[in-house]
């Protein structure tokens, strides 16, 4: 399965064009898409009354040479 996208002008890294995920289409292309992750978890302790241990954050990046 291949995903092509319409780019979105922003500006930044020059040469680098954007497209936003509602804009992926299926079909060929030579594109390859780069993303982000972001999400969070957080921490009970159900042996004292689910009592609030902490918040775990985990971010992937892809880089785009």
């Amino acid at each position: 399965m291949f995903l092509s996208a319409s780019p979105v002008p922003q500006t930044g890294v020059s040469g680098v064009r954007h497209s936003t995920f509602g804009s992926l289409r299926l079909g060929r292309s030579s594109h390859s898409i780069a993303s982000g992750l972001l999400c969070f978890w957080d921490s009970l302790n159900f042996k004292k009354d689910r009592e609030f241990m902490g918040i775990t954050i985990l971010f992937l990046d892809e880089n785009i040479p």
